[in-house]
């Protein structure tokens, strides 16, 4: 197949390096083929990501000291870790599935990860020993049924989460109640129509093939290209994701309980180089969706609850 014909008629053409360009980029989750080396590189990826973690939350003046913090979708939790080596008063990480807890290989693999992270943060690499002294506690939970009594935190902090979060209202309704009066969230964000927006499991030969086609299309090109169980995972991966461009967030937390402090959007600048090699993509693009919205690859918002 050398292209899909939409619907409507149009034809967009394949390429078939673009998922492989897109995914090119160091990786800072261990891999079932990874080497002792990799798991050093991934180490120093993940502990530089943290550092410009924290300085942003400086920047904008959010202070973790003595502070109770939980951490939504943390994943494998060594964000949540490397945050209860500050002068926190406690942290809590949250998710529906915790990797580091595993007893299978994926769960080993994450936890040599944090070992290594803890060596490179100049602490000690037992695990265990740390979770135990350190301020810090992780639990599966639902964003959008919390499990924490009124007014339990000071400080909400999540990355690559609300994307996936349906009905977003829900879980932010959760959150205002969980977090003190005065607290403060701190949300970044992946807003769909970027060139990687739709994440690893949905991306494809067509690039922004999230921004060209209706979820029909898609689903009938990746059943068609990669057959029907891959069409299947795809489009099941698909609905897992808010289709919000930048502005259709501003307006859900516009009417949200919460004060917007701070709102930043940033752009790609590897988007806007794939995006100059292929200008039909601005041709095709579905109804709603902007030049801007192809190229924002993240929402930064700081909530206040008042």
């Amino acid at each position: 197949m050398k292209e899909f014909i939409r619907d409507d008629g149009v034809a967009l053409a394949l390429h078939p390096e673009i998922k492989t360009s897109i995914l090119g980029r160091p990786s800072a989750n261990p891999k079932y083929n990874w080497a002792d080396e990799d798991y050093i590189k991934g180490a120093k990826i993940k502990l530089e990501r943290w550092k410009k973690r924290l300085a942003e939350l400086n920047a904008l003046g959010v202070e973790v000291k003595e502070k109770r913090i939980l951490e939504v979708a943390c994943g494998n939790g060594i964000d949540s870790i490397l945050l209860a080596l500050e002068p926190v008063k406690r942290v809590i990480g949250i998710d529906i599935r915790l990797p580091l807890h595993l007893t299978s290989k994926k769960g080993r693999r994450h936890r040599k990860l944090a070992k290594q992270v803890l060596t490179e943060a100049g602490q000690r690499s037992n695990l265990w020993k740390n979770l135990c002294e350190l301020p810090i506690y992780f639990t599966e939970a639902d964003a959008t049924n919390l499990i924490f009594g009124n007014n339990s935190f000071d400080l909400i902090l999540s990355k690559s989460f609300l994307e996936h979060m349906i009905p977003l209202e829900a879980a932010l309704k959760e959150m205002h109640r969980v977090l003190a009066p005065g607290g403060l969230m701190y949300h970044v964000i992946d807003p769909y129509y970027w060139l990687r927006g739709c994440h690893a499991p949905a991306l494809v030969d067509i690039p922004w093939a999230h921004a060209r086609l209706s979820k029909d299309e898609y689903r009938r090109f990746v059943i068609e290209a990669y057959g029907n169980e891959a069409g299947e995972k795809s489009s099941e991966w698909d609905a897992t994701l808010n289709h919000f461009t930048p502005r259709e967030y501003r307006a859900i937390f516009d009417a949200s309980d919460f004060e917007i402090v701070s709102w930043k959007e940033t752009k790609s600048a590897y988007a806007e180089d794939v995006l100059d090699q292929h200008p039909e993509v601005l041709e095709t693009i579905i109804d709603g969706v902007t030049h801007d919205d192809l190229l924002c690859d993240s929402v930064r918002v700081l909530l206040k609850k008042v």
